[in-house]
């Protein structure tokens, strides 16, 4: 047992069987180590005989392919996470950064989270290299914890923008368009850049933000294998993410499109997810990666499009065979009683304000347990669970492998996603750092704005709440606060710092706006249940054994209004025991 996937398996068998899992401790560095990918041979070329000439001309190294890199080009590397991650092409072009002069000067673009950080090799975070990327534009920064020392000593420079307005730049580079115009964004942190100092990337037109990217020339994906023609599939991916529409942008622009497959073969019955025509360029790599350690030579099954019938008894199996594996490797946060109550109220609190079917985005961290107690109790399909990488129904996958679905029932684009949820997105269920007095929620940056270590990024949250009708927010009221259950009673206990304050330390969800577009907001936390009123938030409901006075009122940072007809929380969502959801 020396692979991630072969950890996962035993996991899923021990999950299945209820036999004890205290043995996979054992494999917890191995696991985590193997989330760095296999090393891939950054000058493999597969033998050639037999291939048609012009794929003959189009496989390279992946060593050749970042030689063929130019200077000030703008690159965009596509992926989510640990899927689709082009590993052997970044660790190529990190074995030959130091060589090139003049330097590349790059400027990057990602739309989703791209780095590790800092532990683990195979990510974005290869090419932290003074001057080989000059500008790093993103989604998401907190992940790639190298590039944070280049920043702050002006080596490099980076900009977050909205996932989905990203995605939208991408779609209308395919027309020679570098920009879009959008509400998305109003309220928050990116229309004071706007208003304030001149900015390269976003600005205010009207009633509205404009926000634009520099042309792409570069574009680089993963797919799962190519035809004899050069033709691409994508049958074995977990995501599809932006990767269609950044080489088509590339294309638009007189670009070049860089492919790495895990094997090419004479043919293929499914979809051409990218014609020959549109790839200029293909590495082979046969450890490109599905997700997280697993190649797509080997892929799971379980992340493919396939009807929720057939697999509805494999679903929990998998669900906490995956949550196993993040726990004993110590990848993500594990969730202590807090989260748990906290979860149960709001999948509740969901199922009593949504209807059947209705279209819900769940966010990273706690939301996913969320969807994991649908998942529980065998009702994910009474509504539509969606993730901004593109997978639809199912349940959203904790831990290392989210930004997928476990058995969804279809994948798409992240562009046609965040379009979707423009058009109808019902309800999010979204975490949160920081909550002010207004309701306003801060998710993009921890501390000082000036410090480029606290920065975070915004994610697809910006257009998400822009999106959803029904917003459910879900933390702990205190950074990593903790509770004792006793009897169905909750003891907050008095340890960590205020996530309810005076003051944000960056704005990304505004409340007041969001009351004025008609949306129903809550929060819930380790004491109870708020909503979100014009005179700020009401607290409804309250967990047994939580004293208003003494644990909200007296040590609370800004005011919480109390409800004449304050509810006690049901005792089975604290106990977990008789706990039934259903939706309204």
């Amino acid at each position: 047992m020396n692979t991630l996937p072969e950890i996962l398996s035993a996991a899923w068998e021990f999950v299945r069987t209820g036999a004890d899992v205290s043995w996979v401790n054992k494999f917890a560095a191995l696991g985590k180590a193997y989330i760095s990918g296999v090393e891939s041979d950054i000058n493999f070329i597969p033998e050639r005989k037999g291939l048609k000439e012009v794929l003959q001309n189009k496989i390279i190294s992946a060593k050749s392919a970042a030689k063929m890199i130019k200077p000030r080009s703008v690159v965009i590397s596509c992926g989510f996470g640990s899927m689709a991650r082009p590993s052997v092409f970044f660790r190529a072009l990190k074995s030959i950064a130091a060589q090139r002069n003049p330097p590349l000067r790059l400027t990057w673009i990602t739309v989703s989270a791209a780095g590790a950080r800092g532990r683990a090799e195979g990510s974005l975070e290869d090419l932290a290299h003074p001057h080989l990327i000059d500008c790093y534009i993103t989604g998401h920064v907190e992940t790639v914890k190298a590039f944070v020392p280049l920043v702050e000593t002006g080596k490099m420079e980076w900009h977050t923008l909205p996932q989905g307005v990203i995605t939208q730049i991408l779609e209308n580079q395919k027309r020679k368009i570098d920009f879009v115009e959008t509400v998305s964004g109003l309220g928050t942190f990116l229309e004071d850049l706007a208003c304030g100092d001149k900015n390269a990337f976003v600005s205010k037109v009207a009633d509205k933000l404009r926000y634009r990217l520099p042309f792409v020339d570069t574009a680089l994906i993963v797919a799962a294998k190519a035809d004899a023609e050069g033709n691409l599939s994508m049958k074995d991916a977990a995501t599809l993410t932006e990767m269609a529409d950044a080489a088509r942008a590339a294309k638009a622009n007189g670009g070049i499109v860089i492919a790495i497959v895990g094997k090419i073969v004479d043919s293929f019955e499914e979809e051409k997810f990218l014609l020959a025509n549109e790839v200029d360029y293909i590495i082979v790599d046969p450890y490109a990666e599905q997700i997280a350690g697993i190649p797509l030579n080997n892929a799971w099954t379980l992340f493919r499009p396939q009807s929720p019938s057939e697999n509805s008894y494999k679903v929990k199996e998998a669900y906490e065979a995956m949550r196993l594996v993040n726990k004993v490797a110590s990848i993500t946060s594990n969730r202590n009683e807090a989260g748990e109550i906290i979860a149960r109220l709001a999948a509740k609190t969901l199922a009593e304000n949504a209807s059947a079917q209705a279209l819900v985005n769940i966010g990273v961290g706690l939301p996913e347990e969320v969807a994991g107690i649908f998942c529980e109790q065998d009702i994910y399909t009474s509504v539509v669970f969606s993730v901004e990488g593109g997978a639809l129904g199912g349940v959203p996958a904790p831990g290392v492998f989210f930004g997928t679905s476990i058995y969804p029932t279809g994948l798409e684009s992240s562009t046609a996603t965040f379009a979707r949820y423009r058009k109808n997105l019902d309800a999010a269920i979204l975490g949160f750092l920081q909550i002010d007095a207004e309701g306003s929620v801060n998710v993009s940056r921890r501390g000082d704005k000036n410090s480029a270590a606290s920065a975070i990024g915004p994610g697809g949250f910006i257009d998400i709440c822009e999106a959803a009708k029904l917003i459910i927010f879900v933390g702990l009221s205190r950074v990593r606060g903790k509770i004792k259950i006793n009897n169905g009673r909750v003891k907050i206990l008095p340890n960590g710092k205020m996530k309810l304050v005076p003051k944000l330390d960056e704005k990304t969800f505004d409340g007041k706006r969001a009351l004025a577009l008609g949306k129903k907001v809550f929060y819930i936390t380790d004491f109870g249940l708020l909503r979100l009123t014009e005179s700020g938030l009401l607290l409804e409901q309250v967990f047994e054994g939580v004293d208003v006075v003494h644990d909200i009122e007296r040590v609370q940072l800004i005011p919480i209004q109390v409800a004449k007809n304050l509810k006690l929380v049901e005792k089975s969502v604290v106990t977990g025991g008789g706990f039934k959801i259903k939706l309204s």
